[in-house]
């Protein structure tokens, strides 16, 4: 989620200065999350391979584990940049678009910015991609299919779906805290801005798994008579049902916000909505994690 959320601050987020440091507070302790986890899922790597500690590293899997450690450390400690004003999504009506510059009051604390990132971001963009090439190493990517072919899906698979889950679970807290504070939500632009990334983040997520099934797969009857291809239908059941919550919020819901973005009874649902789809991605990535294991 740690990447997903780092993709949502650099390419959908505006808001005010407050929102932008606790989104950038949250990248970084996710990248510190994957930090630990990976520490850990080290451990269990060099216990189960029978290896000791530093010998573990040298195997596939433990080398997995090493460049996600050193990819978290690099999201929490090195993400960093600058905020500058912000100017309304034109996708938005009219209406909607003179709503939200009505409320950017310059130098004010409600001012609408966005992160941008300096020469110190280098580092949490180069340990995002740290932590992409980390799943070259485990999984099925070692033992099935075209390796470097394998590889490329998986990156494509793990960047698409961290971007859904990340900026989902991210618009998710938003939606909460705006409509909690009492104050003009803004909501629209932001539900606009990414719907559009998750729009493209779901067809990659589809596209790259379809290919890594072919790959996994040996028959068609494996998705039901093995453990993995059980638990792949479990996740991909998860997943359509996520994508449904998006496209009702895609092609209900934001018409919706244009038309009066601040109703409180489309606030309610689309906090209900973008709830339920978080909750839902969340059990994908643990089902998800459940497939990586099975395959190491």
């Amino acid at each position: 989620m740690g990447l997903g959320a780092f993709a949502f601050l650099a390419v959908a987020f505006r808001g005010r200065r407050e929102e932008v440091r606790r989104v950038l507070l949250a990248v970084r302790v996710l990248g510190g999350a994957v930090a630990v986890g990976a520490a850990i899922e080290y451990v269990g790597v060099g216990r189960i391979g029978a290896q000791s500690l530093a010998s573990t590293w040298s195997t596939a899997p433990g080398f997995a584990t090493v460049l996600r450690f050193v990819g978290g450390v690099g999201l929490a400690a090195g993400l960093a940049g600058a905020v500058s004003a912000s100017r309304p999504v034109r996708a938005l009506s009219a209406a909607v678009i003179d709503d939200v510059a009505n409320v950017a009051v310059p130098t004010h604390d409600s001012e609408v910015v966005r992160w941008t990132p300096n020469n110190r971001s280098r580092l949490a963009v180069a340990a995002v991609l740290v932590i992409l090439v980390s799943f070259w190493f485990d999984g099925h990517t070692v033992s099935k299919g075209f390796r470097p072919l394998h590889a490329l899906v998986n990156t494509v698979h793990v960047a698409a779906g961290a971007v859904w889950v990340g900026g989902v679970v991210v618009l998710s807290a938003l939606v909460w805290s705006r409509i909690r504070s009492g104050e003009p939500s803004r909501l629209a632009e932001l539900v606009v801005r990414f719907s559009k990334l998750a729009t493209i983040s779901l067809a990659a997520v589809v596209a790259a798994g379809g290919v890594m099934a072919f790959l996994v797969l040996d028959s068609f009857g494996e998705l039901t008579g093995t453990e993995w291809g059980q638990i792949l239908l479990l996740k991909s059941a998860a997943v359509g049902i996520a994508a449904v919550g998006g496209a009702y919020n895609h092609f209900r819901l934001l018409p919706m916000l244009e038309a009066d973005p601040e109703s409180r009874s489309t606030l309610a649902v689309l906090r209900s909505t973008v709830t339920s789809e978080a909750i839902v991605l969340v059990f994908v990535v643990m089902v998800t994690a459940s497939l990586v294991v099975a395959a190491s």
